[in-house]
């Protein structure tokens, strides 16, 4: 949801890296497809290249959606376009009114081509990453329930 972002900082802070960025989210909209725009990992700050400007192993969350050729039975059969957009979003959902309020937030939106790719330098960053979306996501919720 725009204007109601959360950072990743405090969740780094408490595992004792103080040098992190603050990441806003969403992370990518407006058509943008790679995060970070950088060559630092987003969540450490750890350079993704090495000194000859050679890139060393990443870790890599790729999603998106492709348009089906028509006529096609198999999901091969499809290909990058304009008319789809991609995003990330994760939310609260009841089955029917239990008086629950939801709540919501987009991880990424409006990716060019359906297509996003997330770098991180490793997988303890990766790991971290996903536990901000849900660290975000329950206070969301927290503050929905307070709310209603």
């Amino acid at each position: 949801m725009k204007g109601d972002m959360k950072t990743l900082h405090d969740k780094m802070a408490k595992d004792g890296n103080e040098k992190m960025k603050k990441i806003l989210f969403p992370i990518l909209s407006n058509g943008q497809m790679f995060w970070p725009s950088g060559v630092k990992c987003p969540i450490c700050g750890k350079p993704m290249a090495n000194k000859k400007k050679k890139e060393v192993e990443q870790v890599v969350l790729n999603f998106g959606a492709m348009q089906k050729i028509s006529g096609k039975k198999n999901w091969w059969s499809a290909f990058c376009s304009q008319k789809v957009g991609g995003f990330m979003s994760v939310h609260t959902h009841t089955h029917g009114n239990v008086g629950l309020p939801s709540a919501e937030m987009d991880v990424v939106e409006h990716a060019k081509f359906g297509q996003a790719d997330l770098y991180f330098c490793s997988t303890k960053c990766l790991r971290a990453f996903f536990g901000a979306i849900v660290d975000e996501l329950e206070r969301r919720i927290k503050k929905a329930r307070k709310n209603s």
